[in-house]
């Protein structure tokens, strides 16, 4: 390592070592590259806020209660293998796509190549995916 690059270690250690010790340093606030984001309209933090109150009732429902609402909610029976913490994550998922939209096909595609990788490379990796008979390959 040159001296050059272990003396700039060596200023970094030590003004790390004093902020630890006397807290964190104070840094002006930076200015933003992009214009500040439109203000929230009155529709959307109506929505905001009803929907925080549905998600907040959800989770303090049972099982059963949770697989009633999705019937009355979606017209069609809760999928039965989900447990009450799944089942909550997907209906609080799709309550907020529905009030502020879904992913955009682009997205939707790319996390799903993103899944295939990673199945993939779980295959190669010797072990099998979750609920097939082998288990670990040897």
């Amino acid at each position: 390592m040159s001296s050059s690059v272990a003396r700039t270690q060596r200023k970094g250690e030590s003004v790390m070592r004093r902020t630890l010790r006397s807290g964190p340093i104070g840094t002006a606030p930076r200015p933003h590259a992009e214009p500040a984001a439109a203000p929230v309209s009155d529709e959307t933090h109506t929505i905001g806020t009803g929907l925080e109150a549905e998600l907040v009732e959800l989770e303090r429902l049972s099982l059963d209660d949770l697989r009633l609402r999705w019937r009355n909610h979606w017209g069609r029976l809760a999928p039965a293998h989900l447990s009450r913490g799944l089942l909550l994550r997907v209906m609080a998922y799709r309550l907020q796509a529905e009030a502020f939209g879904d992913h955009d096909r682009k997205t939707i595609r790319m996390l799903e190549r993103l899944a295939d990788d990673a199945a993939d490379k779980s295959a190669s990796a010797g072990t099998s995916m979750p609920g097939s008979e082998d288990g670990l390959k040897p």
